[in-house]
């Protein structure tokens, strides 16, 4: 998994199809598991400095700014190219074609985003958001000049480069941040964190990525094929990502912006664990499971074996973080940030809700060049984001934590209908996925009861967070296990996961 630059042909080969691509998903994720350790605690120690080196307004002016132009940014550099991930076969003229049609896209959308800026201050009755907001538009910008790099080196599974080149880009915007807050410029360290993060992953992707676009072969038509999908999934994500910020304009609007401080800080702290280990694992089951498209069989079982496997692992970790909320909040954040901590637990849930759902979309992603699938890439988004702006809106009136129950509650009604919806009349069914989802679920849910009940903090004699923290883990975790175990076929369940991963990376399966 170690870095070698390929040479350009090797992007538009057809090898890169269903040959081991079990062993090639498993060992990219165990690659991407270990940088992604280090990218979480330096994170952590990011956030633990900016947090006490800047106030929650600072927090918040960032956030209503991040609202304006997450959209555009996450369209130009992750949908608009996923065509290039999930098609099939794909031609150099094709993909040169498609880089100068995103390229020109990218253009326009971040010249008109930054002539735009002014009328964010003007949403939110704040003039300094008219200069935050025309610095952050440099990122619309990086992203969409990287994303067929990017994209090519997901194609290509070469996990271990992406993550390379991640890692570093994350080292310098943090070094950057902290630089600037420590020179006493306030929420500026926060804006240009993300800018400079965007403008090294551009020039890593160019770095590592041979591909290089010229002006030759057919016309833009020939990347027609290539946008279908990512012209899909862009405009599910542009009415995603509108809804999604609809809760800091909301909090930023009608509360205040110390309010969206706590709320931001909250809301990162608990996408965290999704960030780190569901969003690596997205793609490379996504790109995986594009190339088996035309195996059934193969797609199935490897679909099953991915999702039991990262259930397994992930619901727990959320049920220890909601566990030791309290504690975490004051060990990163420090003691002027404790009226977030009801706001961080009340998250919690939501996030469990974004992260099991997960799944669903890798089977809408990898299987959605059929027409049927689009039909419910586009209903499914629809529910999800009528439930999430239901939730906010619907909570309004009683503040953050009305807004923070009120989106748990519409969430997981959208939750059930999507699963009924999607896998209706598919190979994965409604039933197949509920029965690999009840029992982690169910064994984290008695382990939460069970630390709740027993008071293990207390026989501890140390007020101590990062102690605290370490005790409810491990208790936390040894109770998951054991009550998963007891479960109708707990221990069978485990047993396929570990048994078919070892059997993909030892050859003797055909996944």
């Amino acid at each position: 998994m170690g870095f070698k630059r390929q040479a350009v042909d090797f992007y538009f080969q057809d090898k890169h199809q269903a040959k081991n691509i079990g062993k090639k998903s498993i060992k990219a994720y165990l690659y991407t598991t270990g940088t992604n350790v280090l990218k979480f605690f330096i994170n952590i120690a990011t956030v633990s400095i900016l947090a006490r080196l800047l106030v929650p307004e600072d927090f918040g002016y960032v956030a209503m700014a991040a609202a304006f132009v997450s959209a555009p940014k996450i369209v130009l550099g992750q949908q608009l190219s996923i065509g290039v991930v999930q098609h099939k076969t794909i031609e150099r003229f094709q993909l040169n074609a498609f880089f100068w049609l995103i390229s020109g896209i990218t253009i326009i959308i971040a010249a008109a985003s930054f002539s735009a800026s002014p009328l964010v201050a003007w949403f939110f009755e704040e003039p300094r958001l008219t200069g935050i907001t025309r610095a952050m538009t440099a990122m619309v910008l990086f992203a969409g000049l990287s994303a067929v790099h990017g994209a090519l080196l997901v194609r290509t599974m070469q996990f271990g480069v992406l993550a390379g080149v991640d890692l570093t880009a994350r080292i310098i915007s943090k070094i950057v941040a902290i630089l600037l807050a420590v020179a006493g410029m306030g929420y500026w360290a926060l804006v240009f964190m993300p800018v400079s993060y965007e403008c090294a992953r551009m020039i890593g992707f160019w770095v590592v990525c041979s591909f290089r676009p010229g002006f030759y072969g057919k016309g833009a038509g020939s990347s027609k094929s290539l946008m279908k999908v990512g012209s899909v999934w862009s405009v599910r994500s542009i009415f995603s990502s509108l809804i999604s910020e609809l809760d800091t304009v909301i909090i930023g609007k009608f509360l205040s912006s110390q309010a969206l401080g706590f709320y931001s800080r909250s809301f990162n702290l608990a996408e965290l664990p999704g960030r780190f280990i569901a969003w690596p694992l997205s793609s490379i089951v996504i790109s995986a499971l594009s190339r088996l498209q035309d195996d059934k069989e193969k797609f199935k079982r490897f679909f099953f074996t991915l999702t039991e496997g990262y259930l397994f692992v992930f619901i727990p970790i959320l049920m220890l973080l909601f566990l030791s909320s309290d504690h975490v909040v004051l060990l990163i954040l420090g003691n002027k940030w404790t009226d977030m901590i009801p706001i961080f637990q009340g998250l919690i849930p939501l996030f469990l809700l974004k992260n099991i759902i997960r799944p669903v979309g890798w089977f809408l992603t990898a299987a959605s060049h059929s027409n049927r699938h689009i039909k419910k890439i586009a209903y499914s988004t629809v529910i999800a984001n009528a439930a999430f702006a239901a939730g906010v809106i619907g909570g309004l009136p009683w503040g953050i934590m009305g807004i923070v129950y009120s989106m748990v509650l519409f969430s997981s009604l959208s939750f059930i209908i999507s699963v009924f919806y999607v896998f209706h009349g598919e190979i994965i069914t409604p039933g197949a996925f509920i029965n690999v989802l009840w029992r982690p679920l169910t064994a984290s849910l008695a382990a939460l009861g069970v630390c709740f009940l027993v008071p293990i903090e207390g026989s501890t004699g140390t007020s101590n967070p990062l102690v605290l923290i370490l005790v409810n883990s491990l208790a936390g975790s040894l109770v998951y296990l054991v009550s998963f175990l007891c479960l109708p076929n707990g221990k069978k369940a485990l047993v396929d996961v570990i048994v078919t991963a070892r059997d993909i990376l030892r050859k003797k399966t055909s996944v």
